[in-house]
């Protein structure tokens, strides 16, 4: 009996821990995913502002940062798909842990 009881605390335990990484994960994720879309509208902004005056170093600057947009935009989404998986893995385990406790297996 207390051998089940040191299991389930250690379970517990480990899904609080989970819990507030995957937290933060998703945050992350649509943090990145909104900057890197705002940086990228930023580029775009200013790789126009650069053709209309005849800037080439500003044009460039524009395609750069539209760039740097996307790459952060897809970071985000990376983190935001791993929070999902950790979310799904997070509710198997759950269940196989109910079920182990309630011999249902």
């Amino acid at each position: 009996m207390q051998d089940d009881y040191d299991m389930n605390r250690d379970m517990d335990r480990d899904m609080d821990r989970d819990d507030d990484h995957d937290t933060d994960l998703g945050a992350e994720g649509m943090k990145h995913e909104s900057g890197g879309t705002m940086r990228k509208a930023g580029g775009k902004v200013e790789e126009a502002w650069g053709k209309l005056t005849g800037q080439d170093d500003v044009e460039a600057s524009g395609k750069a940062k539209q760039v740097q947009g996307e790459a952060e935009k897809l970071v985000g989404k990376v983190q935001s798909n791993t929070d999902d998986r950790l979310d799904d893995i997070d509710d198997r385990r759950e269940e196989r842990r109910d079920d182990l406790l309630n011999n249902d297996y």
